[in-house]
């Protein structure tokens, strides 16, 4: 369901609303989480596992109430981070989760200072609730005085619960979105299966390139992302998803030294065993082989391909990145 002035367009079967308003009491017995999940890591899919063992004793709904963009691109723009999902992969994530309903809006400064008791006043309002899920570094309302602490003494005069879900951890530090961006940010996106249970991968566009690729024999795929966070510059192995199938692929996210002489950073793909065309992309990052090198010419940066591509089939042969799918 997609409410008369959403802000998403969704197919799937989850019933997502841009407003409270939207919703009008007609969903029974809600269990509520609230978060971004930007990046719907480990931690996250823990909140919403115990949302639905909560909503199946009381037969209720599991929703999430989020949010479309980062609060902090409203707070203070020039930090805030970037996005490790766009919303329509947060709700596809959702969906897969098993959620049925998402509250998706647009934070506003408005929001961000309203009480929080405010807050959970409208929440009642709107929603038959039932119980308020929450992981414990959550904080919501104006000066971020919404704790877990509030919301449990909200909820014994309001007659809903307040779950809290304890922190998981990996090497013993909690696992958030700040410790995800940070490991793509340096690289180390073999970790990842240990944040998100699965890997980093982005979507994009094919769009076009300087064809210099093709020339010596490894043609890419220049992909725009949107923004999305790309790990550290350098060379990698990915496993690459076209419409309903599976590739292996070599990934150089950097300027292209060796071809240009100044550039943004972009993200091309040289497939290891498919020739011909795409319009988009999805790239899941498996590990990082190198650093972004300039070559002296394009020979040598085609003897680099070659030696790229044998490390990677190598590394397939391992098994250790499992089968294509």
């Amino acid at each position: 369901m997609i409410g008369k002035h959403s802000l998403i367009s969704w197919r799937g079967s989850l019933r997502v609303y841009s407003s409270l308003r939207e919703i009008k009491n007609r969903l029974p017995r809600v269990v509520l989480a609230l978060g971004v999940f930007d990046g719907f890591h480990l931690g996250h899919q823990r909140v919403i596992k115990r949302s639905l063992s909560v909503a199946r004793a009381c037969q209720g709904t599991t929703m999430v109430y989020t949010f479309r963009e980062h609060p902090l691109r409203v707070v203070d723009r020039r930090a805030a981070p970037p996005m490790l999902m766009t919303a329509e992969e947060r709700m596809a994530a959702l969906e897969a989760g098993g959620v049925q309903a998402v509250v998706m809006i647009r934070f506003s400064q408005r929001l961000k200072f309203t009480p929080a008791e405010e807050f959970v006043g409208k929440l009642l309002e709107k929603l038959d609730l039932r119980a308020i899920v929450v992981g414990a570094d959550f904080r919501f309302g104006d000066d971020r005085a919404g704790t877990p602490e509030l919301l449990r003494s909200l909820g014994k005069k309001n007659g809903f619960r307040m779950v809290l879900v304890p922190p998981l951890k990996y090497r013993g530090q909690p696992i958030s979105s700040s410790r995800v961006r940070q490991s793509i940010i340096y690289g180390w996106v073999r970790s990842m299966p240990r944040l998100l249970g699965k890997y980093y991968s982005v979507c994009g566009v094919v769009g076009p390139g300087d064809g210099v690729g093709r020339t010596i024999g490894a043609p890419t795929f220049n992909l725009s992302c949107d923004g999305r966070l790309l790990p550290k510059i350098g060379v990698y192995l990915v496993r690459v998803r076209r419409g309903g199938r599976y590739h292996w692929g070599l990934a150089n996210v950097g300027r292209a030294p060796t071809r240009k002489k100044h550039g943004a950073v972009c993200l091309e793909v040289n497939l290891l065993d498919f020739r011909g065309s795409a319009g988009s992309l999805e790239v899941a990052f498996l590990t990082r082989l190198r650093e972004e090198k300039k070559f002296a010419d394009l020979i040598a940066l085609r003897q680099q391909i070659v030696a790229d591509e044998t490390q990677a089939r190598k590394l397939i042969a391992t098994g250790r990145y499992g089968e294509l799918g």
